[in-house]
C-alpha cells in the first residue's frame, strides 16, 4: 500500500529516534507530529503515542550509526503509513455503527481464555489435541496426516508409477479430516475432479508443496487447476489449506472472514474478496509475521502459523465480543 504522511510531520527531525525513558520495550521511534501542546510519536511496536507537554522529556533521543538509524527511521515511516489508515479505517468502522477489535483486546480476551498462552493445557488440549484424534477441530491429527500423505518422496514416487489417482484420493481424505475447510464445498471441488483435471491438480500441489522458482507463480498455477477455466475458483482455504498443513512454521490456511478483520489492525487495504493468488498471499504472510512479532512482544510467542489461524479466528469471534464485554463488566 502506499504510504502517505501527514503535511505537518516534522521534517526537521530527520533520521532522529527515541525510545521512551520508562517503556523501553515499545521499542524505537520516530517524532511524527509536533504541537505546542502535543507530540506524536511512532514506536516500532507498531503504535502511535501522543504526549501531551510536560512528559516530552520521557522520550530520550538514540544514537544509532547513520546506516541504521536511516534503516530504522524508513522502518518507522511504513508503520506510521499503516498505523495512520488503521486509525482511519476503525474510525470510518465505528462511525458507521460496526463493532472494531484492537490487537491489544484481542491480547486481553486470549490471556482471560488461556493464561499461559499458546502452551496453556486448554489451547494444547481443545485446539491442538492429540495425533492420534479423530475430532477435525484439533489441529495435530491433521498435521500428522498431512507429514505422511504430503511427503515430497512420496508424491515423487506415485507421480513416477502413475499412480495420481491414489495420491489425489489421499488427498481428498487429507481434507476430509479437518475442518479448515468445509466439506461441502472444498472437499466436494477436489473428490469431483475429472481424471485430466486431477492430474493436473496433484501435480501442481506436488510443485506448490515442494517446487522451486516463485512461490507466487507456484500458488497462481495450483489454483488454476481449480479454476475450471472460469470466474469460479477455490475458496481461500482450499488454495492454501495444503502449504498449511505440511509446512505450518511457514504458511497459514487464510481464513477470509477473520482475516479481513485482522487485517484492519496490521495491514489495512489487504483485499481477500477476490479469487485467491499468490501475490495476495504473500502480504496475508507479511501480516502473519508482524502478528506474530508483536504476540512475541506480548511475552505470547506463537508455535507456528497454525497457532496464529486459530488466535485470529478465536479472539475475532461473536464469543471474543462477549468475553471482553464481560472483562470490561468486571473492570479487568
Amino acid at each position: 500500500m502506499s504510504v502517505e504522511i501527514e503535511s505537518n510531520v516534522v521534517e526537521a527531525a530527520g533520521e532522529t529516534l527515541y525510545v521512551h525513558a520508562k517503556r523501553a520495550e515499545w521499542g524505537l521511534a520516530i517524532l511524527t507530529r509536533d504541537e505546542r501542546t502535543q507530540r506524536t510519536f511512532q514506536f516500532q511496536d507498531g503504535r502511535m503515542r501522543t504526549f501531551k507537554q510536560g512528559w516530552f522529556e520521557l522520550m530520550e533521543p538514540v544514537d544509532k550509526p547513520s546506516e541504521d538509524a536511516a534503516r530504522i527511521h524508513d522502518e518507522l515511516m511504513r508503520k506510521h503509513g499503516v498505523a495512520t489508515a488503521r486509525r482511519k479505517l476503525i474510525a470510518d468502522a465505528r462511525s458507521s455503527g460496526q463493532q472494531v477489535t484492537t490487537f491489544p483486546e484481542q491480547v486481553q480476551v486470549f490471556k482471560a481464555l488461556f493464561p499461559e498462552g499458546f502452551e496453556d493445557a486448554n489451547w494444547l488440549a481443545k485446539i491442538r489435541g492429540d495425533a492420534d484424534s479423530d475430532r477435525k477441530s484439533l489441529r495435530e491429527p491433521a498435521l500428522a496426516a498431512a507429514g505422511e500423505v504430503l511427503a515430497r518422496e512420496r508424491m515423487d514416487t506415485l507421480l513416477a508409477e502413475g499412480r495420481g489417482d491414489e495420491l489425489w484420493q489421499s488427498v481428498v481424505e487429507l481434507l476430509g479430516r479437518t475442518d479448515l475447510v468445509t466439506t461441502q464445498r472444498d472437499v466436494g471441488l477436489v473428490a469431483d475432479l475429472d481424471p485430466a483435471a486431477r492430474s493436473a491438480f496433484v501435480r501442481a500441489a506436488r510443485e506448490l508443496l515442494h517446487g522451486e522458482g516463485e512461490h507466487a507463480e507456484r500458488f497462481d498455477a495450483f489454483v488454476a487447476t481449480l479454476s475450471g477455466g472460469g470466474d469460479a475458483g477455490p475458496s481461500w482455504q482450499l488454495a492454501t489449506v495444503l502449504p498449511a498443513l505440511w509446512a505450518p512454521g511457514r504458511h497459514v490456511c487464510v481464513r477470509p472472514s477473520s482475516f479481513r478483520l485482522q487485517s484492519r489492525w496490521f495491514h489495512p487495504g489487504l483485499d481477500l474478496s477476490g479469487l485467491p493468488d499468490g501475490g495476495t498471499y504473500d502480504r496475508v504472510r507479511v501480516m502473519l509475521r508482524d502478528l506474530s512479532r508483536a504476540l512475541e512482544r506480548e511475552e505470547l510467542p506463537p508455535g507456528d502459523q497454525m497457532d496464529l489461524h486459530d488466535f485470529i479466528r478465536l479472539t475475532l469471534s461473536p464469543k471474543a465480543r462477549q468475553v471482553l464485554d464481560r472483562l470490561r463488566g468486571a473492570g479487568a
